[in-house]
């Protein structure tokens, strides 16, 4: 039986005459494929139309309009005014794609009902040749999840259209249209009994991204050779060649395992391995130790009635000449967030659905963050997102004395509402690389009284820095730029530094945020721009109960910095000081993240990095788990790392993800510090598998500043105890 994911294979004049008889035959019930595409071009100019009169166009962040759907459950009915805030996910499944065939793959499906992203919902159309062909691989897309099977709310949530995205008198076909994509191929050229020379477009899903190298460039041919049993033959057993550029056609079997089959085909001569199934494509990946194996060479899978074609010239010895390429193609996936507003999912970086789940569960975030808002009671942008950052930028503001007084309030609440946009309207139009953003605070007006910056850790030597001052004050926030996305948006809660802002405050209630990033954080003319908003609002404690006292003076006192991770990083002194008579509080903020990559791959990807502070003997311990595992920041898209980024964005990290902020480590010491008058000692050191680092090569950096906060009273009481 006929794959009816698979696009139709009726050329030249046979089809143009079936084309033909259809029109004659069913002219009065469909139209025919020539007034099909007219009607289609005409959808699409209106809707270009309206979009021009309203200034806009289907861009990310613009409002989506209502459309319809027909799937297999009836009809599927988009409005924001009826949608309940709930993201939707369209995918639409290509029949020219090898990703878009491997993703509904048993495994993919499985890992893809296995994510929690409730309660957004999906719906799940296709670039098909005709709506016969749709309703089949609507059909068949559904059997695929039935087959999982599915649990909860998950029926309610996955709809599956009838109908060819192209056939449709929606806005939807001018989208896919505009958000194009590529389909990837690989292109099989050999002669043909007539002589001439044949071209085979044989679609491709390629290795596992982050195992294997990437396939080669478009402009090399390689030969290639048939191998039928690779499982069992290393070293030289194939007979050598003069060809240094071989394709080792590769018949895929379960007899081992990938891995195993790429070792071998690399020690056997192959420049690249393709291999070849009859069935469904499927992912090129690795599983648990074997994906510690290093392989050299890429691979990629093909299938289909070409790839048996190729696989019997090969064997007769015929000579076919292998070029791996790619086609621009309809876009194939967009979302619909909580506000109504269209966004892009990403690059999905593996032929998973759970890119799609994973953009759901951002979304599900982004709709959390911003019902937020209703908790605050005074707010004033700091950046407006209309300035670069490429280096330094600053922003003064005053905050007024309505807003310094809710401050000193005890249960009073302090955000940052940070959100990270780029130079255009899509996500190729961002910076293509992951940096670190510092936020630094000096308030009051002398300047000379906040800590002196930082040196940039990431300095070139070649480079000098740029700054308009000397003075930056405490480290207050911390985010991490992603690879190609424009849809950051993040709330930093950090109450615990709101000395940070009170300690310098006299008459004047003027501070100064430094926002501070690399100078080389732009791709080109592609740069980033921060909006950044300061946020107050209250706990929501109730009425005539407070865990402190109100007006508590603060003081935030600079413990430990960053530091190269080696030998030498844990020769720092102690830190002694002297409990002042009026404390109530006390309480450590460090911000951590490990940066580089040396010989054991710390301090960015290693496991087995711990930080400690001892505080008069008792000790704190901190170790990054996620740190070291394959899909570690997978796991932070629930609390806002951006997923589906252009890079390795998916590796867990030491304290950060990209496309994230990161979140202080508090220790509250109050219980511990000594009377009044006596001296207390706080130590930190930082350790790699339980030892001081000591790496033979590259050594990586931890990025830290860390303070101790002294909450105090304004007056001492007479007594010389604490409030109760």
């Amino acid at each position: 039986m006929r794959n009816p994911m698979a696009p139709t294979t009726t050329t030249g004049w046979r089809r143009r005459a079936a084309s033909a008889l259809s029109c004659v035959l069913f002219f009065l019930f469909f139209f025919c494929e020539t007034h099909a595409t007219r009607y289609h071009q005409h959808q699409l100019q209106h809707h270009r139309s309206r979009e021009k009169e309203r200034g806009g166009g289907l861009y990310p962040g613009t409002k989506a309009e209502p459309f319809t759907v027909e799937t297999i459950n009836g009809t599927f009915s988009y409005d924001e005014a009826t949608s309940d805030q709930t993201p939707l996910i369209v995918y639409a499944y290509d029949v020219k794609s090898g990703m878009s065939e491997a993703m509904f793959s048993e495994g993919s499906v499985k890992r893809f009902l296995g994510l929690n992203s409730s309660p957004s919902r999906y719906l799940f159309l296709c670039h098909c040749e005709n709506d016969s062909q749709a309703a089949s691989v609507g059909q068949s897309l559904r059997t695929s999840f039935v087959e999982a099977p599915l649990t909860g709310d998950w029926d309610e949530r996955l709809h599956f259209g009838t109908k060819s995205v192209q056939s449709m008198s929606n806005w939807l076909p001018a989208l896919f249209q505009e958000w194009n994509s590529s389909v990837r191929y690989v292109e099989a050229n050999y002669t043909a009994e007539s002589t001439e020379e044949t071209a085979l477009s044989l679609k491709r899903v390629d290795g596992h991204f982050g195992w294997l190298p990437h396939v080669p460039s478009e402009d090399q041919t390689f030969v290639g050779k048939f191998v039928s049993d690779v499982c069992n033959q290393t070293g030289n057993s194939v007979a050598a060649t003069e060809s240094s550029s071989l394709a080792f056609f590769i018949p895929w079997t379960s007899q081992c395992s990938f891995a195993t089959m790429l070792q071998n085909a690399e020690s056997l001569g192959a420049a690249v391995a393709v291999l070849y199934t009859d069935g469904p494509l499927r992912e090129i990946t690795c599983v648990a130790e074997e994906c510690d194996i290093s392989i050299a060479i890429p691979a990629t899978m093909v299938n289909g009635e070409g790839a048996l074609e190729i696989a019997k010239r090969l064997e007769r010895n015929e000579t076919v000449a292998f070029k791996f390429k790619k086609e621009n193609s309809l876009g194939r996936s967009f979302a619909i967030d909580s506000q109504g507003l269209l966004q892009q999912n990403g690059w999905p970086v593996w032929p998973w659905l759970s890119s799609l789940a994973w953009s759901a569960q951002y979304l599900n975030f982004q709709k959390r963050v911003n019902a937020e808002d209703d908790k605050v009671e005074m707010q004033i942008e700091v950046f407006d997102g209309t300035a670069i950052l490429n280096g330094e930028l600053v922003g003064n503001v005053s905050l007024g004395e309505s807003m310094v007084e809710l401050l000193k309030e005890s249960d009073s609440v302090l955000e940052l509402d940070m959100a990270l946009g780029c130079t255009g309207k899509f996500d190729y139009e961002c910076p293509e690389w992951d940096h670190v953003l510092q936020l630094f605070v000096c308030c009051g007006d002398v300047p000379e009284n906040c800590q002196a910056c930082p040196q940039l850790v990431w300095l070139e030597p070649d480079l000098v820095a740029e700054s308009s001052d000397t003075f930056c004050g405490p480290e207050v926030g911390r985010w991490m730029t992603p690879f190609r996305r424009r849809v950051g948006h993040w709330l930093t809660d950090i109450s615990a530094m709101k000395g940070a802002i009170l300690q310098n405050l006299t008459e004047s209630t003027t501070c100064r945020f430094k926002m501070q990033s690399v100078n080389w954080a732009a791709t080109g003319q592609h740069f980033w721009y921060p909006t950044l908003t300061l946020r107050v609002g209250t706990s929501g404690q109730s009425e005539g109960i407070k865990s402190e006292p109100t007006n508590l003076v603060p003081e935030v006192i600079p413990l430990y910095g960053s530091k190269t991770f080696d030998k030498h990083f844990n020769h720092r002194l102690p830190f002694f000081f002297r409990t002042p008579p009026d404390v109530w509080s006390a309480h450590i903020h460090a911000l951590i993240t490990g940066h580089g990559y040396d010989n054991n791959g710390c301090a960015e990807f290693c496991s087995g990095i711990t930080n400690h502070f001892l505080v008069n003997g008792k000790e704190f311990k901190l170790e990054f788990q996620n740190a070291g595992t394959q899909l570690g920041c997978t796991n932070e898209v629930v609390n806002g790392s951006e997923p589906n980024e252009h890079g390795t964005w998916f590796y867990g990290r030491n304290g950060w993800c990209d496309g994230m902020n990161v979140n202080p480590w508090i220790i509250d010491i109050t219980a511990l510090v000594k009377p009044a008058g006596e001296i207390n000692l706080i130590e930190y050191v930082g350790l790699y598998n339980g030892s001081t680092p000591n790496p033979t090569s590259n050594p990586g950096q931890i990025l830290m500043s860390s303070y101790l906060i002294l909450d105090k009273f304004p007056h001492t009481r007479g007594d010389g105890g604490k409030y109760v």
